[in-house]
């Protein structure tokens, strides 16, 4: 009786064993809920509190309008009195940056703005005149200083990479001196910025990836055909972007000296658009159809450590039957992720915020009835 028992007992802590070591490996796979924003949403930036900056059009008019949402709850952004505004980025303060047209139909100027709540206000630019002058928030770090670009020239080409404190532009010093073409798309709390420039005032040899530290642009380094561009940087300085090769793009991640080109989906063509302090790296990549030896589209991608995810793949299958996730756009540092998805009526914006896989809480009722299981036949036993 008491081998019997002794048997029956082994066995079951061993079911329980591989109950719970089937529960550790599927919690291991990263699964996500979709929260949708709605059609004619392009969300651009998300900060901690999982507040989302972009812009509305859903008539896809050109026409947009800079919004901030809560979850699905959407707050509207004032104007300057033009037609139109833009929302790019957004702090864990809540201040949003982007862009307004001013008052004056299509020819009106252009410009940078940062948002306290719903109010607008105008930052300065470099000077000239409308409609050239032109000047785009890109980048805004929780102590609210702010980058991107403006204008001079009236060619609207001349564009410098530009740092705003409070309202007062200065222009960030390209590879090529002073005078080079540039432009800032993010800045960290320590204040270092990233964006692009030339090793020549005309770029004749191309663009290059560029991190500013205070006054001082350093080219990071490229793969390929020499050209690239820096996107996003995190708080320990961690940059991620793209690099050109064979005419292509290859998402690429720059840390602290090292070029790290990151594995795609198979196709040709990947690119990064942010990364969160824990080394997360979300864009887009290709897949490749080997029938049509050409690239098979382009869906939404994370880059976490050493595994690359078509995002897609990572969504409850009738939810992803219904949608395609195309691009990445922000990743914040609880993993929440805002991408473009094509849907049967149009684009949408959805924010993806991780959740374990939906069969781990069926796992741990299965372990926890085997267990009482278990215990309840030591007692009759007994």
């Amino acid at each position: 009786m008491r081998a019997k028992r002794y048997l029956l007992n082994r066995v079951s802590a061993m079911f329980v064993a591989a109950l719970l070591l089937g529960l550790h490996a599927s919690a291991s796979a990263q699964f996500y809920a979709l929260t949708d924003l709605g059609i004619g949403t392009f969300g651009q930036a998300i900060n901690n509190a999982g507040q989302v900056a972009g812009w509305i059009d859903p008539l896809n008019l050109n026409n947009p309008s800079a919004t901030v949402w809560s979850g699905i709850s959407s707050n509207t952004l004032g104007t300057l009195g033009g037609s139109w505004n833009v929302a790019l980025d957004n702090n864990n303060r809540g201040q949003v940056v982007g862009a307004t047209r001013e008052p004056g139909g299509n020819n009106a100027q252009i410009v940078a703005t940062i948002w306290n709540g719903s109010t607008p206000t105008a930052l300065g630019s470099l000077g000239g005149q409308a409609p050239y002058a032109n000047s785009v928030a890109w980048g805004v770090n929780d102590s609210g200083r702010v980058v991107g670009w403006s204008s001079t020239s009236e060619t609207n080409q001349g564009t410098r990479a530009t740092v705003w404190n409070g309202t007062v532009p200065s222009v960030l010093a390209g590879l090529a001196g002073q005078d080079s073409f540039g432009q800032a798309w993010d800045i960290n709390n320590s204040g270092q910025v990233v964006g692009f420039s030339c090793t020549q005032i005309d770029c004749a040899t191309g663009v290059h990836a560029t991190i500013w530290n205070g006054s001082t642009a350093t080219a990071l380094a490229t793969v390929g055909d020499g050209q690239s561009n820096a996107q996003a940087i995190n708080d320990r300085g961690d940059v991620a972007g793209y690099s050109f090769l064979d005419g292509m793009t290859v998402a690429t991640v720059w840390s602290h000296g090292s070029m790290i080109a990151l594995e795609g989906l198979g196709g040709t063509s990947s690119s990064a658009m942010d990364i969160n302090n824990r080394g997360q790296v979300v864009g887009s990549s290709t897949t490749f159809d080997s029938a049509t030896n050409h690239n098979n589209g382009s869906f939404a991608t994370l880059w976490d450590g050493t595994s690359v995810i078509n995002l897609n793949s990572a969504l409850d299958p009738t939810i992803a039957a219904m949608m395609t996730l195309t691009e990445a756009y922000a990743i914040n540092e609880r993993g929440q992720i805002v991408a473009l998805g094509l849907a049967a009526d149009g684009y949408h914006t959805y924010v993806l915020t991780p959740v374990p896989e939906p069969s781990t809480s069926a796992l741990l009722m299965a372990g926890l009835c085997v267990v009482g299981f278990v215990l309840r036949r030591r007692k009759v036993a007994h």
